[in-house]
Parts: C-alpha cells; structure tokens; sequence
C-alpha cells in the first residue's frame, strides 16, 4: 500500500489544491455575486425612490389638474346659461323689431293715406272751411320735415 499511497499522494495533493482553489472561487465568485447583487439593489432603490417622488409629484399635479377642470366646467355651465340667456333676448328682439317693422309700415302706409287725402282736399277750390288754413301750414310743416331728412 505504500507503492499507492506513494504513488497518490502526489494526485492527492493535487485534488486538494484544485478542491481548495475551487472552493476558494466559489467563495470569490458568491462574494463578487454578492457584492453586484448589492449595487444592483442600491441601485434599485434609488430608482424605488424617485419614482416614489415623481409619483408624488404627479399625484398633486393630477389633483390640481382636478381642481382646473373643476373650475373649468363651472365656467363653461355659467357661459352656457349666459348664452342660452342671449339666445333668449335675441328671439324677444328680434321679435319686437319685427312687431315694430309692422308697426312702422303700418304707420307710414296711414301717413301716405293722410297725405293723398290732405293733397285731395287742398286741390279742391271749394274746400275753404276753419280747418283749411290750419291743414295748409301742417301741410307746410311735413313737406319741410321731408325735405330736411
């Protein structure tokens, strides 16, 4: 037995170099793994933070952004009543300028009438009673409003 020990002793001492240079690289390798894994996680929290600050950040923007539309669709609720209120006097002008039109052509169709009866009667030589001189000058006073306009 000693020929073989002799003779692995030699490869044993090597298996146990080789064993302990593994073991010592696994070590080395988990430590390095470690130690990335480590960074990796710094690194991850770090981006777990900001992110934690953006949120923050967008959550009071998208409240203020509530609170702008909220406004907004008060303004907009009170502009449409305001024009439905315009709409509203528009068709009540509308129609009186219209009830006033018709008045007006009403009016001025009695004044053509009152005319052509005054201008009947002032060619009537026989047409001579008390009202006669007042119906000349009232003649007189429209012909010049006429003509002034």
């Amino acid at each position: 037995m000693n020929f073989l020990s002799a003779f692995f002793a030699p490869i044993k001492a090597n298996i146990n170099m080789v064993i302990g240079v593994l073991v010592l690289s696994t070590v080395l390798g988990v430590g390095l793994y470690v130690w990335t894994l480590r960074a990796e996680v710094s690194k991850q929290n770090e981006k777990i933070a900001t992110l934690t600050s953006d949120k923050k950040n967008l959550n009071h923007e998208i409240n203020l952004l509530r609170e702008g539309l909220g406004v907004a669709e008060s303004a907009n609720k009170a502009s449409q009543e305001t024009i439905a209120k315009m709409l509203e006097e528009r068709k009540k002008a509308d129609a009186a300028v219209a009830a006033l039109a018709k008045k007006d052509l009403a009016n001025t169709q009695k004044i053509n009438d009152l005319n052509a009866y005054i201008d009947l009667l002032s060619k009537d030589p026989t047409n001579d009673g008390a009202l006669a001189p007042v119906l000349v000058e009232t003649l007189k006073a429209i012909k010049q409003r006429k003509e002034g306009k």
